[in-house]
């Protein structure tokens, strides 16, 4: 890795606040689904539209890297819990 990768990652680490961080998780979870509740449209393609906000956010140090990631393991989880149950949202 190059030492601006490694520079960018420990700015990103260091300059995290609770705020955003907690913002990214709830943007995460409940736009999709409200948006789903509302419009129909299915979470993914909301998720997938929203995805460069979240890396833009990572990238200029707003977000750590891991919490980014997390987000999307957790939202992923979720979804999959939600096809192989299969809840009817009617």
């Amino acid at each position: 890795m190059s030492i601006a990768v490694l520079d960018l990652l420990r700015v990103s680490l260091e300059t995290t606040t609770f705020g955003s961080t907690a913002l990214l998780i709830v943007a995460a979870l409940f736009v999709p689904a409200g948006l789903f509740f509302v419009a129909r449209i299915p979470p993914f393609f909301t998720f997938v539209l929203m995805s460069p906000l979240f890396v833009q956010f990572a990238l200029v140090g707003l977000l750590p890297l891991w919490v980014v990631a997390a987000t999307y393991m957790v939202f992923g989880l979720m979804w999959v819990f939600v096809l192989r149950v299969g809840i009817n949202v009617n």
